[in-house]
């Protein structure tokens, strides 16, 4: 297994609540209305109960390309993820790049970590991942306040306009002593749509 120095950092990619209504079991998630096109700005932090740290990211959604880039304390564990449908590559501060053909893989072989990575592009969009088993709550205007899918525990806490609408503003997702936070500070948006992110 390849480890990187600061590997829980190459986690965090994966990564990537007020009047909550009734939780709501649902066999599947179906899709929603969700912005095609995005863009954000903020802080991610992690910690695994034996490891930590947090750093700005920037992370631009683009059709089924994404692009994130981090960087840690003091310009400290920088690196950049590129993802689609066919491949994944991360460009780690040190230089050295690493691919696979799936995101998955890739952040598995740097950090050990079994992670949905898939899903979190669906979460910080404030949406369970379509078709799979997930049990929700509800804010009372019918945005997520929780959500539990893949063992995870998901939270958004606070909204940020986001073109004629609103995105959350803090997503926190636990799973036993794995805990990813993403802070965002500024959301900007090209169109919105239904369908996959």
């Amino acid at each position: 297994m390849i480890r990187s120095p600061g590997g829980w950092l190459g986690a965090a990619l994966l990564l990537l609540c007020s009047g909550c209504a009734t939780r709501q079991p649902t066999p599947a998630i179906e899709p929603l209305a969700v912005p095609a096109q995005w863009e954000l700005e903020g802080r991610l932090a992690l910690a695994n109960g034996r490891d930590g740290g947090s750093g700005t990211l920037s992370w631009s959604h683009r059709d089924n390309l994404s692009q994130l880039a981090f960087v840690g304390a003091f310009g400290r564990g920088a690196w950049r993820l590129t993802v689609t449908p066919v491949s994944a590559e991360i460009v780690l501060n040190d230089g050295q790049v690493r691919r696979a053909p799936e995101v998955g893989e890739l952040v598995a072989d740097l950090t050990g970590w079994q992670i949905p990575v898939e899903a979190l592009t669906w979460w910080v969009v404030g949406s369970g991942q379509p078709g799979f088993p997930a049990s929700e709550q509800r804010h009372e205007s019918g945005y997520l306040t929780a959500l539990r899918q893949h063992g995870w525990q998901v939270k958004f806490e606070g909204r940020l306009s986001a073109g004629s609408g609103t995105l959350p503003r803090k997503i926190t997702a636990v799973r036993g002593n794995d805990r990813v936070r993403l802070l965002v500070k500024r959301w900007r948006l090209a169109e919105t749509t239904p369908g996959a992110p």
